[in-house]
């Protein structure tokens, strides 16, 4: 959802910045709404830039509502760099929408699908893709479909055309690049560290410079995993397809945990340090995959547990306590450093039946 203010003129009033209006509609939201849920964070861009978005649930069951603000001038001239990147967003998903117009409900269908299926096998979000990546890369997928005639009768469902996209994906070129400009933005699989490039269609935003050697592997096989239960044929997918992941699964692949805990102190909102932890966490994979030399070594996931006043995350891993001994100490002081003296922080290489004693 976007708010929209016309200033009246290029200067701007009172509201002279995104940030000042998301918190003032995040006050009001407080004050007026029943058992409110409201949190206001930033978003990464391309480039370090940054964008306000205010989160929120006007009732504990309802659906989350990410909001952004654009502040113009009455002739959409932005005011402040988080205008212009609101209405960057805006764009990009007029122009997703557009390509995908004939079939635009089987479209929205079958990225919620998608997207469940991403939150559930923990490939969604910081690492790997949020929304609008799948989006993209879902966009692309029919429109190449549709260029060349390949989308039956059976397709056209929500469930169908979901299907049809992870056949498509687990086949897809590594490294994985999408774009709907491709002749245009292929340049930028040159650049940068990430072994996934989603571009956005008007922004160029790059949905997936976030996503690692080990995270990429992890898409990678989710999605092989997915395509083995579609029925592409009969436009289905089987129910297995979006079991949530769990520990078994996780232990399955690798004999060790790696654990983080950040316990908080000070009484501080907890999804603070969770955004704040799961940032650091990227960086200490960064430099967990140089460590081990073999990124399947390790099976990240950034979906953190709460247990009392503590953050929990799980790598799996293969390697031994010893091995791994410096590495965890290290990353622990620098971890600490990083999130301040208000929290205490754990990193250890342990085992699975360690791990289930520490959750009960």
């Amino acid at each position: 959802a976007v708010i929209s203010v016309d200033t009246g003129n290029s200067a701007g009033s009172q509201l002279t910045t995104t940030q000042t209006l998301l918190s003032d509609v995040a006050k009001l939201l407080v004050y007026t709404t029943l058992e409110p849920i409201v949190r206001l964070r930033e978003a990464s861009m391309t480039g370090g830039n940054k964008i306000q978005i205010l989160t929120t649930k006007l009732i504990p069951s309802s659906p989350t509502i990410d909001l952004i603000a654009c502040i113009h001038d009455g002739q959409w001239n932005q005011i402040d760099r988080g205008s212009k990147f609101a209405l960057e967003a805006l764009k990009d998903t007029w122009l997703l929408q557009q390509h995908v117009k004939p079939w635009v409900k089987y479209f929205e269908g079958a990225l919620r699908i998608i997207k469940l299926w991403a939150y559930r096998r923990h490939v969604y979000g910081l690492g790997f893709l949020g929304g609008g990546g799948w989006a993209v890369w879902l966009v692309k997928v029919l429109t190449d479909a549709m260029n060349c005639g390949d989308l039956s009768a059976a397709t056209l469902t929500a469930q169908g055309v979901a299907a049809f996209f992870f056949h498509r994906a687990n086949m897809w070129a590594k490294p994985v690049f999408v774009s709907l400009r491709e002749e245009e933005q292929r340049s930028a699989q040159l650049t940068g560290r990430s072994p996934i490039h989603v571009l956005a269609p008007y922004s160029g935003n790059d949905h997936g410079r976030n996503a690692t050697l080990s995270t990429a592997a992890r898409i990678e096989r989710e999605l092989a995993r997915a395509d083995s239960y579609t029925f592409r044929a009969k436009g289905q997918i089987d129910e297995k397809l979006l079991q949530m992941a769990s520990f078994d699964d996780f232990q399955s692949t690798h004999s060790q945990v790696l654990l983080t805990e950040i316990s908080v102190l000070d009484g501080k909102s907890m999804a603070e340090y969770k955004a704040r932890g799961a940032m650091e966490l990227l960086s200490m994979l960064v430099a967990l995959e140089r460590k081990l030399g073999d990124h399947t070594r390790i099976r990240p996931c950034f979906k953190s547990t709460r247990k009392d006043n503590k953050l929990v995350w799980v790598f799996g891993l293969e390697a031994s306590q010893g091995e791994m001994k410096n590495f965890c100490l290290r990353e622990m002081v620098a971890l600490k450093s990083a999130l301040g003296p208000t929290v205490d922080v754990l990193i250890d290489c342990i085992t699975w039946e360690d791990l289930r004693e520490r959750m009960k």
